[in-house]
C-alpha cells in the first residue's frame, strides 16, 4: 500500500498522506521533528482522486497560484492546500489540517519550501495514479 501515500514539502516543514486500508487516511504533518500532527480520515479513492487531479492541472498551467483548494468536498475535510510559483521551478506549500474536519479553531497550519516543482508534480501523479486505476 505504499503506493496509496504522498510525501510533500521539506525535509524540515513535510505533510503526508498515507493510506491504512478499509478507506482510513493517515494524514500527518512533520516540522523539524520538534511538532507533529498526526491523525486518521476516513476518505474514500474518488475524493483523493479528484484531489489529485485538481493539484495536477494546477501544476501544469502556468499560473502564480498554482493550486488552492481542499481534499474533500465534504465536512470531514481533513487538509486544505495553497501551492505558490516561487521562480521558474519552485514552489511554495501552505498545509492546513483540520483533524475534526471544517473546524476553524482545531488546526495546524505548516508552510514549506520552496520545493521543486516537477518533483512535486511526480509526486502527486504517483499518488493519483493507484486511487484511480490510471
Amino acid at each position: 500500500m505504499r503506493d496509496r501515500a504522498i510525501r510533500i514539502g521539506t525535509e524540515d516543514a513535510r505533510v503526508e498522506l498515507t493510506y491504512l486500508g478499509g478507506g482510513e487516511w493517515r494524514v500527518t504533518a512533520d516540522w523539524a521533528s520538534a511538532l507533529r500532527a498526526d491523525f486518521t480520515t476516513a476518505l474514500d479513492d474518488p475524493e483523493v482522486g479528484d484531489f489529485t487531479a485538481r493539484v495536477l492541472a494546477g501544476l501544469r498551467a502556468p499560473h502564480a497560484r498554482v493550486f488552492d483548494g481542499r481534499l474533500t468536498g465534504g465536512r470531514n475535510n481533513p487538509l486544505h492546500l495553497t501551492i505558490e510559483r516561487h521562480g521558474p521551478s519552485r514552489l511554495l506549500l501552505l498545509a492546513v489540517l483540520t483533524p475534526n474536519g471544517d473546524d476553524g479553531t482545531c488546526l495546524l497550519r505548516l508552510e514549506s519550501g520552496p520545493v521543486d516543482a516537477a518533483e512535486l508534480e511526480a509526486a502527486f501523479a504517483g499518488l493519483h495514479r493507484p486511487v484511480t486505476g490510471g
